[in-house]
């Protein structure tokens, strides 16, 4: 996903100047499927439920800004500045810190929003196999 200069978040009404981007990425775990029949290479198979990972936000915002509650489940959106790969779907506040105060400057911190179910990726498919 490409970030630049004008990319926006969104989440619940909550929105802050956004310095850096990290999705750790979609992801189906797998398991041994070897019986007593397989030779010389674990077999292996692909569970039926996929995770769409989390979103790390570097975020600088003012204190007059309220952040959502950690558990929060509400739509967050990730837009980049063309539209062409934003990332939307329902998200649940996980963690927020550290945060960094600092006199006459804003606010700083690291947050973390974890995808329950598929996003919605624009131009893109996320759908298990």
């Amino acid at each position: 996903m490409p970030v630049a200069t004008g990319t926006t978040f969104a989440f619940s009404g909550f929105t802050a100047k956004i310095t850096k981007v990290s999705w750790s990425g979609a992801e189906i775990e797998t398991y041994d499927d070897s019986d007593m029949s397989t030779t010389g290479w674990v077999a292996m198979a692909a569970k039926k439920l996929a995770k769409a990972g989390s979103i790390t936000l570097s975020l600088k915002w003012s204190s007059i800004v309220v952040l959502p509650l950690l558990g929060a489940s509400a739509t967050g959106t990730i837009t980049p500045p063309s539209s062409a790969r934003a990332i939307s779907g329902t998200m649940i506040f996980k963690k927020i810190g550290p945060v960094e105060l600092t006199n006459e400057e804003d606010m700083t911190a690291t947050a973390e929003f974890e995808f329950s179910g598929i996003p919605a990726v624009v131009g893109s498919t996320l759908t298990p196999a």
